[in-house]
């Protein structure tokens, strides 16, 4: 219900309690798939650095677990000099 609310401060107590985190963490025992989780956020990423350089206008969908945080898809960005205006 935050989601479809906009709460994004309910959405961000609720950041470590997300069940994929959980999961990857159960199968990320192996190096193997942590790289594979790794480079999938790096190639995430990457597309949204090349679409924000491509074209005027553009849209990357990711889920709000992946954006939100100090090490989320957002802080990544704003590190990397970009502005971003949002949660």
């Amino acid at each position: 219900q935050a989601w479809a609310l906009g709460d994004v401060d309910a959405l961000r107590r609720l950041h470590d309690a997300d069940n994929r985190t959980a999961c990857a963490a159960a199968v990320a025992n192996s190096e193997r798939v942590r790289a594979l989780i790794a480079r999938a956020q790096d190639d995430w990423l990457i597309a949204v650095e090349d679409g924000l350089r491509r074209n005027r206008g553009t849209l990357a969908v990711q889920s709000m677990d992946r954006l939100l945080g100090e090490h989320g898809a957002l802080a990544a960005l704003r590190a990397k000099g970009y502005e971003v205006e949002g949660p």
